[in-house]
């Protein structure tokens, strides 16, 4: 058996230029993300940074650290330990919020989510998370000071491996309890209705799939100056004369300068509305129109 890796020692990624990445530090930044994005809801603000702190937490797995420090080839999968232990400190923030029963179906989506972060997204009711975690592998008493440090609230609770293993017990009937909160039974709902419901769900995913993503690589905004527009606008013209040999190339090129023509006419509209029959061009016309209003416009 491998030795035990101290919370705080445990890395996310492998160094970079000389820079680390603790595993302590991709948590806190996706918890301060899921959190800045949810501000209009305390409570589910609390619980999605909670989230945000379970989703990697079983990475301090000994195998999983000597697997990134590339001692071992597999490390083994972190996800559902995430998602056991976001199921144990969720409910009971919930329970000491006295906000169970308004934020149960939260803690299934997000229960849900954390298991599936690394793979195909699956029903709710495929709770293969009930009860994992090799906890005898990870630094139990670190993470209970990392999670209690940003949530004094829930010092009182116990993370341990007997803890954790007693939850088994429990998680089956509170999972039940709130799955059959969700059972439309027979009645009738509106499409739009479950359609809203599921735009919900999938919004806290895609903030969860952003927090994580982001940490590891952020994205840098790419604009168009005046250069690129002049580049594009050439590019259009060349790709224009490739094409003068095809049968409809003149009936394009008459068509595209009309219309650029039309808008040089009438630049300042908001919206534009671009009619013309299958093959004429509108994809080349539309990016000409573009580059234009870049141009012209400053955009």
């Amino acid at each position: 058996m491998p030795d035990l890796v101290p919370f705080q020692k445990c890395i996310a990624r492998p160094a970079e230029d000389g820079k680390s990445f603790p595993l302590s530090r991709h948590l806190y930044n996706v918890k301060l993300f899921m959190e800045k994005n949810i501000k209009s809801e305390p409570i589910l603000g609390k619980l999605l940074g909670l989230a945000g702190l379970c989703h990697d937490v079983a990475k301090s797995h000994a195998y999983w650290q000597e697997y990134i420090k590339k001692k071992r080839q597999k490390g083994p999968n972190h996800a559902p330990e995430g998602a056991y232990l976001f199921s144990y400190l969720g409910y009971k923030l919930l329970k000491k919020e006295g906000k169970w029963e308004q934020y149960k179906i939260y803690w299934l989506w997000l229960t849900r989510d954390l298991a599936d972060h690394h793979g195909t997204l699956k029903n709710i009711g495929q709770n293969y998370w009930i009860g994992s975690g090799q906890w005898q592998f990870m630094d139990l008493q670190g993470i209970n000071d990392f999670v209690f440090s940003l949530y004094p609230g829930l010092g009182d609770i116990d993370i341990s491996a007997e803890s954790l293993e007693e939850w088994t017990d429990d998680v089956y009937d509170v999972f039940e309890a709130a799955e059959e909160s969700i059972d439309l039974g027979y009645k009738s709902v509106e499409i739009s209705e479950l359609m809203r419901e599921l735009q919900k769900w999938r919004d806290i995913t895609t903030i969860l799939i952003a927090g994580d993503r982001f940490d590891v690589r952020s994205v840098e905004p790419s604009r168009f100056d005046r250069d690129a527009h002049h580049e594009n606008i050439r590019a259009l013209e060349r790709f224009c004369l490739g094409k003068q040999d095809q049968e409809l190339s003149r009936v394009r090129e008459e068509s595209r300068r009309k219309i650029l023509g039309q808008l040089a006419e009438k630049p300042l509209e908001l919206v534009y509305t671009l009619e013309m029959p299958t093959g004429y061009g509108k994809t080349i016309t539309a990016l000409n129109m573009a580059s234009w209003l870049g141009l012209s416009q400053g955009y």
